[in-house]
């Protein structure tokens, strides 16, 4: 019996050989290129679209909260004009000035 485990010799992949240098593989590599290209100038078309479609959505929503905001402001101070003549405890919230003075929270299940 053989002490050594059967050897084989370390042959490349086919798909891992290089191509012999051709005309054929010189169009082929052109076909991959333009492909290649094609496809990334879609993604980038793709990507300025989404971008413009997320500034556009931000810009809503900047414009939705300041309008919430402002009514929010609007009935704190016709509140407060109101409530002049009959004092009452403050209250804790206090309204915040900007849709990023919002405290975030978190709850684990």
């Amino acid at each position: 019996m053989a002490s050594h485990p059967h050897q084989r010799s370390a042959h490349p992949k086919v798909s891992s050989m290089p191509r012999p240098r051709s005309e054929a593989s010189t169009h082929l590599e052109i076909y991959k290129m333009s492909v290649e290209k094609h496809r990334l100038q879609q993604e980038l078309h793709s990507l300025k679209s989404r971008e413009t479609r997320i500034k556009k959505r931000l810009e809503e929503i900047e414009t939705q909260t300041q309008q919430l905001m402002s009514k929010v402001t609007n009935s704190a101070s016709t509140e407060e004009a109101s409530t002049k003549a009959t004092p009452k405890p403050e209250s804790q919230f206090n309204s915040p000035q900007s849709a990023f003075d919002l405290e975030q929270v978190y709850v684990e299940y």
